[in-house]
């Protein structure tokens, strides 16, 4: 049942082999809840939860939210997805993000996001 007007339900459907996601690679078709203690309400919603974690990994972010820590040149800034089954993901925000286009060569997927959803890339 949707709480909000234009609600989404998002699914994990597979996890893409990569060091850094190892220990994740079982999870499949599992509902996420939240990202960084923020609930995701939306597809894009989740997308730009994602980005601004990257962004506060690189230093170009602002605000504390639970899964950030040093960014520009200091520790890691965790990314925290938690998922329906209570299950957690925890990933460094930088990490996860310069493993996209490895990952993206080595299974032959042209795009990060789907063609609807590519006006948000340079957002």
């Amino acid at each position: 049942m949707q709480e909000r007007e234009g609600e989404q339900v998002i699914l994990i459907s597979q996890i893409l082999a990569d060091e850094v996601n190892s220990g994740y690679r079982g999870m499949a078709d599992v509902r996420v809840v939240s990202v960084d203690g923020e609930k995701v309400v939306h597809l894009p919603h989740l997308h730009g939860l994602l980005r601004a974690a990257i962004a506060r990994a690189n230093g170009s972010g602002s605000g504390s939210g639970e899964g950030e820590g040093e960014g520009e040149g200091g520790d890691s800034v965790f990314v925290r997805i938690k998922l329906e089954d209570d299950r957690e993901l925890v990933l460094d925000a930088r990490e996860a993000d310069a493993a996209t286009e490895r990952v993206m060569g080595r299974c032959r997927i042209s795009h990060v996001t789907s063609l609807d959803m590519r006006h948000l890339q340079d957002e």
